[in-house]
C-alpha cells in the first residue's frame, strides 16, 4: 500500500494476504514508526513515491523483481485530496519499478473530477482529457 499512514488498511490487507505479501509506504516517517508499533508483524518503509527514483533506491530488492511476474494488487492512498500532478507522478515511478499489478486501486478525488469532466458532453473526448492530464495543460489550452 502507498500511502499507508499509520497502517490500518496495510494491516487488513495483511490479515486477508499473508503479512508475509503486503508493504506498507509512506513517506512520513513518524507514521511509519508508528505504523511499525501498531502492526509489527508487516513490512513498513519510509520512501517519497513522488521522487523519482525513491522506490527503486528505497527498495533495492525491486531490482530482482521480473517486469513480467505478477503483482496481486497495488493500492495507492496519497490523499484523497492530493493533487492530480502528485498522483500521476507516484503512478509514473509506480510503473517504472513494480510489476503490472493484477488490481490497481488509486484513491484520489483529481481523478475523479477528471474522469467525471471526460463524461461531460461540451467538453473533449476523454481520452484528450486524459492526455492532457498526463502532460499537465489544461482543456481550454490555457
Amino acid at each position: 500500500e502507498v500511502g499507508c499512514h499509520e497502517g490500518r488498511t496495510t494491516a487488513l490487507l495483511a490479515e486477508r494476504c499473508g503479512s508475509e505479501r503486503v508493504l506498507g509506504i509512506d513517506r512520513s516517517q513518524a507514521a511509519v514508526h508508528a505504523a511499525r508499533r501498531r502492526f509489527s508483524g508487516i513490512h513498513f518503509e519510509v520512501l517519497d513515491v513522488g521522487l523519482r527514483g525513491e522506490l527503486a533506491r528505497g527498495l533495492p530488492e525491486l531490482k530482482a523483481v521480473e517486469k513480467d511476474s505478477c503483482l496481486g494488487a497495488c493500492f495507492v492512498d496519497l490523499g484523497g485530496d492530493s493533487r492530480l500532478s502528485s498522483v500521476l507522478r507516484a503512478l509514473a515511478e509506480l510503473r517504472d519499478c513494480l510489476p503490472v499489478p493484477q488490481l490497481l486501486v488509486v484513491k484520489s478525488e483529481e481523478l475523479v473530477r477528471l474522469h467525471r469532466l471526460s463524461l461531460m458532453p461540451d467538453k473533449q473526448s476523454s481520452s484528450a482529457a486524459l492526455a492532457a492530464a498526463w502532460i499537465g495543460c489544461s482543456l481550454s489550452g490555457e
